[in-house]
């Protein structure tokens, strides 16, 4: 019976022990008991630690198009030389449909934590913002770097074609409205929206359509089921022995040798008509979820050094180069991308009722 009280005191005492011990934790560090535990620690060392860890497993990249178009082809040259920069696999993941929303959505709800960032087409997503019904805005992102742009063109089939110039291509155009089909890969993209405005310029319209994608936009051309597509130079290359280029959508063609030495569209245009119409051209970046340059600056900046470092490899451009690609290389900083995207929105935004011609043509 003595035994058992003595035990029982000794209990007693132990917690009473336990109690003053964990009292005088409290008053050590202002009542918070586990202040400066790795897991609880949100400034300063713990997460300095956990960036500098970063990233610990494979890193997903989203994008909106199927396999095999100029964003899906672009990625993927890049992806072994990002692995190496990483330490990690990087995971290609295709999310195309919704105009570009899927891929847009499905980045902007992700965890802000640097393994899953999005590769996306510009003015394409911007497009999408202006004019389609969704929560999804330009402050739903942070902005890692623009790696890639690409010139517009308009491309026919080369040997059966009833158009073996960009005048003969207007001329019956202007002739025959709505008769001339298109192909695009996206209504809500920049080449439907410049044969759009190519249409309203000179007086006409063409038949637009959409065919979800780069890749298959320009298989149609091939197989025979539209008149032509409105692409870009580089995208398209893989169809350029099947077709040829009737113009180019820029100041200047820059690429003579990818293009058949066509002509400027605002040469013919100018001459036939006396007008001009705007550029078209695409620009490829990437984006995160808007939170991780706040919350894991160091990943951030990890994340886009590795972008930068593989635009400069020498065997990455080295890749292009055997490619005819390499003139695609274009940067533009994570500051420059921000303020691009965001005056894309505000532009499109104001010509959204243009779309709606669109729809209409």
């Amino acid at each position: 019976m003595k035994e058992n009280k003595k035990i029982l005191v000794l209990l007693i005492m132990s917690l009473f022990l336990v109690f003053v011990l964990i009292g005088c934790a409290n008053n050590a560090n202002g009542g918070k008991v586990n202040e400066g535990s790795p897991e609880v620690e949100t400034e300063g060392g713990a997460e300095k630690a956990a960036d500098d860890k970063w990233p610990e497993r494979p890193i997903t990249i989203v994008l909106p198009v199927e396999p095999g178009g100029l964003l899906d082809v672009g990625l993927r040259q890049m992806q072994p030389f990002l692995e190496k920069e990483l330490g990690v696999p990087v995971i290609v993941e295709n999310r195309s449909g919704g105009q570009s929303m899927l891929m847009a959505t499905y980045v902007a709800e992700a965890e802000p934590d640097g393994y899953t960032i999005g590769n996306l087409g510009m003015p394409h997503t911007e497009i999408s913002l202006a004019i389609l019904d969704t929560e999804i805005t330009a402050d739903s992102y942070d902005y890692l770097l623009i790696n890639q742009a690409d010139i517009g063109i308009i491309r026919v089939k080369r040997d059966d074609s009833r158009f073996q110039t960009l005048e003969d291509y207007l001329k019956y155009a202007v002739d025959n409205p709505g008769k001339v089909t298109v192909s695009v890969s996206e209504m809500t993209g920049p080449h439907a929206f410049w044969q759009y405005q190519l249409g309203k310029t000179i007086g006409t319209s063409f038949s637009i359509v959409d065919f979800a994608g780069g890749s298959p936009a320009r298989m149609a051309l091939v197989g025979g089921h539209v008149d032509s597509s409105a692409t870009n130079v580089h995208g398209s290359l893989h169809v350029a022995e099947e077709t040829k280029v009737l113009g180019v959508a820029s100041d200047e063609n820059k690429w003579p040798d990818l293009t058949d030495n066509a002509p400027t569209v605002n040469e013919v245009v100018q001459k036939l008509y006396g007008k001009t119409v705007p550029n078209m051209g695409a620009y490829y970046g990437f984006i995160a979820p808007a939170g991780l340059k706040e919350k894991y600056p160091q990943r951030f900046e990890k994340l886009v050094e590795a972008f930068e470092a593989v635009l400069q490899n020498p065997e990455y451009l080295a890749l292009l180069k055997e490619t005819k690609e390499d003139t695609k290389v274009f940067y533009m900083n994570s500051e420059e991308m921000e303020n691009f995207f965001r005056e894309n929105v505000k532009m499109y935004s104001e010509l959204a009722e243009e779309f709606q011609g669109i729809h209409g043509s």
